[in-house]
């Protein structure tokens, strides 16, 4: 939440819906002060089986089965490449919780285990 307190600009309409009981726009605000600030950089997974990490890039990478690995959820939350302008605060993004999960999904499996 710092990162709302230290942006009034923000702050101002994030509290105005608050009091309006716009929930989806507070929630906006909150990802979006989560995205800048997340909880962790990233979440650690075990592979349970070979993994391709960049699958038809030049720097695509097998992972063998039983590699400790972290996912980097921290730095896909400023790729340019799913944000059009990453270092912007922006209550208009819809997109960032979804934004960390497909990130982890498209690695890992479905189930809660920190296993891949």
């Amino acid at each position: 939440m710092d990162q709302l307190l230290s942006r009034r600009e923000q702050l101002a309409p994030a509290q105005d819906a608050a009091r309006a009981g716009d929930a989806l726009l507070v929630g906006r605000y909150v990802n979006e002060a989560m995205r800048f600030a997340p909880i962790g950089p990233g979440v650690l997974r075990t592979t349970t089986r070979d993994f391709v990490v960049g699958r038809d890039r030049w720097y695509a990478t097998t992972v063998p089965k039983g590699t400790t690995v972290m996912i980097a959820t921290q730095s896909a939350m400023f790729d340019d490449a799913l944000f059009d302008d990453p270092d912007d605060f922006a209550s208009t993004v819809t997109s960032t919780t979804s934004c960390c999960t497909d990130q982890v999904s498209t690695i890992t499996s479905a189930s809660t285990s920190p296993r891949l």
